[in-house]
């Protein structure tokens, strides 16, 4: 005998296949009885056809004829667990192996007990609940992880943009770098600044710290230096040189309480 068990959320349609259709009948009526909506089968190749098209979740069948069908289900991805459970006409150990070696789940008599019978499908009903809830969250996870990726994406674009271009010709200087990320986004940036007309200044910048807030801090820091406008203008007075800035940030943040007990800070090398 083999039964099935379909739902959204719980198993609440049961398929029955057996070759018995006195047998079908007795198990139709109890699951009715019970409020499960019941499809009668008679054969096993009808449970694999559905399967192919329909989501199940619970099968129970005679040993002897349900040893291929769990067989089958196992060698085939359904995308979803699928619950086996076999009737034997007595519960020996042989029988209890044999069920383990088809890779069964549980194991119920054949001569049938209503209560051991409802109660496993109860405990069915709540796996499978378990399992559509993993699911919808599983895939709210993945839809958040993508906008996160996404937007880490955007801001690190915005961030090379903060970056240098490398290979430029400065009053003869002919300067050349390379900038690689560990991840999405830099905690560091790379720059220089033009002293006066003849003495440009190379520099990096490391903040304290690492991940999403630290980058911040990086765009904060160009942001504040506004050095960016003297690479083209070296007759423009400077308005900020890059350790002024450091500095002054620095001061703020030893103002700034702890956040987790750690404090943020800037390191400049020129």
């Amino acid at each position: 005998m083999t039964m099935v068990a379909e739902s959204v959320l719980l198993a609440d349609t049961v398929w029955i296949v057996d070759d018995s259709p006195d047998y079908r009948r007795l198990l139709a009526m109890i699951q009715a009885r019970w409020q499960y909506r019941v499809i009668a089968a008679q054969e096993s190749e009808q449970v694999l056809t559905c399967l192919a098209s329909h989501r199940m979740h619970i099968v129970t069948m005679p040993l002897m004829e349900g040893a291929a069908l769990c067989q089958a289900i196992r060698t085939r991805d359904y995308g979803y667990y699928i619950y086996l459970i076999l009737l034997t006409p007595r519960q020996s150990t042989e029988d209890m192996l044999a069920g383990v070696a088809t890779c069964a789940d549980g194991f119920l008599t054949k001569c049938l007990n209503q209560g051991q019978l409802r109660s496993r499908l109860h405990a069915v009903q709540r796996i499978i609940s378990q399992e559509t809830t993993l699911a919808v969250l599983n895939a709210m996870l993945s839809r958040a992880h993508q906008q996160i990726a996404s937007d880490l994406q955007a801001f690190a674009a915005m961030q090379r943009k903060l970056l240098t271009s490398y290979g430029q010709t400065i009053d003869g200087l002919h300067a050349d770098g390379l900038f690689v990320t560990p991840a999405y986004m830099s905690d560091d940036l790379l720059n220089y600044v033009l002293l006066d007309a003849y003495h440009p200044a190379f520099y990096g910048v490391d903040v304290a710290g690492h991940g999403v807030s630290a980058a911040m801090l990086v765009q904060e820091f160009y942001s504040a230096s506004l050095i960016h406008s003297q690479r083209f203008s070296p007759s423009v007075q400077r308005s900020v040189l890059p350790y002024r800035v450091v500095s002054e940030r620095n001061r703020r943040f030893s103002l700034e309480p702890l956040e987790d007990g750690v404090g943020r800070y800037f390191t400049l090398g020129v």
